[in-house]
This record gives C-alpha cells, sequence and structure tokens, in this order.
C-alpha cells in the first residue's frame, strides 16, 4: 500500500459526480464527493487542481473516467452535451498532469459483481432486465456499504464507485 490520490469521474453532465480518495499510510482513507450538474468547465478545473493541491508531495494520483459514447434514442443536445463534459474533464486531467484511464461501465461494474438482472422473458423468449431505476438503486446500495459515511445519492455512487476501482487497480 502506499500513498495516493485517486479520482473517479463519472462525467454525465446533470447527473455526474467526482469522488477522490487519498490514502496514507497507517491512516484511514479520506473520501470526498460531489455531484458535477452545476459545475462550469472552470469549476470543474478549479476543483481538480484544488484537490490535486490538497494532496501530499510525491504521493501517486491517477484516476478513471468512465468511457461514454451517445446511445440510440438519446436526443442530439443531449448528446453532444453528454460528449462536451467528457472532453472538458479529460482536458482538465492532461491540463493540470494528472493520468488517467478511460474505462466503460460495463468493466468497472463486472468488478464489483453488478450487472443488470435478469427479471423474466417477453413472449419471443428475450430477457427482461431489471429498470433503470432498480438497477441506479442496486449501485447506490453497493457504495453505501463501502462508503457508509458518506450522504448517497445516485449521481456519488458511480463516482465513488470508479474512484474505488481505480485505488484497487493502483494497488
Amino acid at each position: 500500500m502506499k500513498n495516493g490520490l485517486y479520482i473517479g469521474i463519472d462525467p454525465g453532465p446533470n447527473t455526474g459526480g467526482i469522488a477522490f480518495i487519498r490514502t496514507f499510510i497507517g491512516f484511514p482513507d479520506d473520501v470526498c464527493a460531489t455531484g458535477i450538474g452545476k459545475f462550469t468547465e472552470r469549476d470543474l478545473f478549479e476543483y481538480l487542481h484544488e484537490m490535486k493541491n490538497n494532496s501530499s508531495m510525491g504521493c501517486e494520483k491517477f484516476c478513471i473516467i468512465e468511457k461514454v459514447w451517445p446511445f440510440p434514442g438519446q436526443g442530439i443536445s443531449s448528446s453532444f452535451n453528454f460528449g462536451g463534459n467528457y472532453k472538458s474533464l479529460r482536458m482538465a486531467l492532461i491540463a493540470l498532469s494528472i493520468p488517467f484511464d478511460e474505462c466503460s461501465s460495463m468493466k468497472w461494474q463486472k468488478y464489483y459483481g453488478m450487472k443488470k438482472k435478469i427479471i423474466g422473458k417477453d413472449e419471443k423468449d428475450k430477457n427482461i432486465l431489471e429498470s433503470t431505476t432498480d438497477w441506479k438503486r442496486r449501485l447506490r446500495q453497493k457504495a453505501e456499504q463501502l462508503f457508509p459515511k458518506i450522504k448517497m445519492t445516485n449521481n456519488l455512487a458511480d463516482a465513488l464507485l470508479l474512484a474505488d476501482y481505480c485505488k484497487h487497480l493502483k494497488y
């Protein structure tokens, strides 16, 4: 184990979040997270900059940012905003010299053994999956289990799980 700053970013423009886990040998982890729905690009940059500067000199710094892309049925404006937020966050990480990897939601969720539950079959014998609401609730419960002192929201859950995944990847 080593001293480190591990960052998880869910780049959703309205529902995203940023989480930080600071590890110090011999001390409990310091964990914080915030939703980023109201942040401007400058706010995002300054927040990442402040967190980086508040970490120990010489400690490892690494980030996992969820890789996103438009999906069928998503409007043009929504896709544009979603992609813009993602690119702005990547650029902030690059400008601050914070190394990062992109990770699909399926990959980090698989790490936790979390996948959508099959709740039945339709008339064509195709799987019916649990609702997005139920799915998000289960992810939030997993984050609450790992971080019981954090007042959890759906916005923070994914970012915290990404930061935890990042920490475990780097150990």
